[in-house]
């Protein structure tokens, strides 16, 4: 009986311990055309760029709350394994919009069959002031229109090839947020912060960073 216990206990220190070193890896797929990929470039910045860096900054910010969360004792990282490519499906064209948001709700219902396992984003090469209203209607910050799938562990979003730096920044961040899981939109938010010396800087905000509500905390 006792050896049974102890083997439970130790099955227990082994859980914990794989969770502390463990990463929580959440898998992502984003679309874009060759002409919204130029949007970008004209700009004298990639949208892979764009990606890699919105992804490192919030994987940083969100691994900070991991381990300040005292309360819990999954202690793994989250990591965005991300790439973005050209759409393969001749279903969906990413230079095509429609007049309001139900083309996007489709094409990712599409896009989830071509590519389970992972979250999809598809970037448009239309802008967002023309689905204001829709967004607006639904109560977001961000131009993102939103599919959620459970138990699937994934979520997938379709936005906007917006080129100015802090909205398609938003735009990204808000997105990855969202394919990590979160059942809230317009969590991510940035912000000045004084700096000292070096003046103001631009930081990343969460507005929840309770992980264990992702996907209903089933996943990762």
């Amino acid at each position: 009986m006792f050896g049974n216990k102890h083997f439970l206990i130790l099955l227990m220190g082994l859980e914990i311990s794989s969770q502390a070193i463990g990463i929580r890896r959440v898998p992502v797929e984003v679309y874009i055309s060759e002409a919204g990929r130029k949007k970008f470039l004209d700009k004298g910045r990639s949208i892979e760029d764009i990606v890699g860096s919105v992804a490192e900054e919030l994987e940083l910010k969100m691994n900070e709350h991991v381990y300040a969360d005292r309360a819990s004792t999954d202690k793994r990282k989250f990591h965005f394994d991300w790439s973005v490519s050209g759409m393969t499906s001749p279903d969906i064209d990413l230079d095509k919009c429609g007049k309001d948001t139900s083309r996007f709700q489709y094409d990712l219902v599409q896009a989830a069959r071509d590519k389970p396992g992972a979250s999809v984003i598809l970037l448009y090469t239309c802008e967002s002031e023309g689905y204001s209203e829709d967004f607006i209607l639904a109560g977001q910050k961000t131009p993102l229109v939103i599919q959620r799938k459970y138990p699937e562990c994934s979520n997938d979003v379709a936005t906007f090839t917006e080129t100015e730096p802090m909205k398609i920044e938003s735009i990204i961040a808000n997105a990855l947020f969202i394919a990590a899981g979160s059942p809230l939109n317009d969590m991510v938010e940035f912000e000045e912060v004084d700096n000292g010396r070096d003046g103001f800087k631009r930081d990343i905000r969460l507005k929840t960073t309770d992980f264990s509500l992702f996907s209903g905390g089933i996943c990762h």
